[in-house]
C-alpha cells in the first residue's frame, strides 16, 4: 500500500492553502502592525524620522521571514508559553 499510487485518486490542492500570506516580503499581520505604528507617528505626531527606522525594520523583518518562513508564529508562541524559563 505504501508507495503505491491509486489510479483516478488525486486531490488538487490550491497554492494559498500551502503558501504563507505575505505583504511586501513578510506577515501580513507584521506589516499591518508596523506600518499602522510608523504612519500613526509618522503623521499624527509628525516626526517623520520614523519613517527610514520603518524602512529599516522591515527589511530586517523581511529577512527573517526569508530565512524562516514561520519565525514569527514559533515567537508568539513562545512568548505566550509562561514556563519557558523554568528549570
Amino acid at each position: 500500500m505504501i508507495g503505491r499510487r491509486s489510479e483516478g485518486l488525486s486531490v488538487t490542492v490550491h497554492r494559498s492553502l500551502v503558501e504563507r500570506i505575505l505583504l511586501a516580503g513578510i506577515p501580513r499581520n507584521v506589516c499591518f502592525i508596523l506600518w499602522t505604528t510608523i504612519t500613526s507617528m509618522a503623521f499624527g505626531l509628525r516626526q517623520l524620522w520614523v519613517i527610514p527606522f520603518g524602512i529599516g525594520i522591515h527589511f530586517v523583518l523581511r529577512l527573517a521571514t526569508e530565512k524562516d518562513p514561520f519565525f514569527f508564529e514559533v515567537f508568539l508562541q513562545d512568548m505566550k508559553n509562561p514556563d519557558r524559563f523554568d528549570v
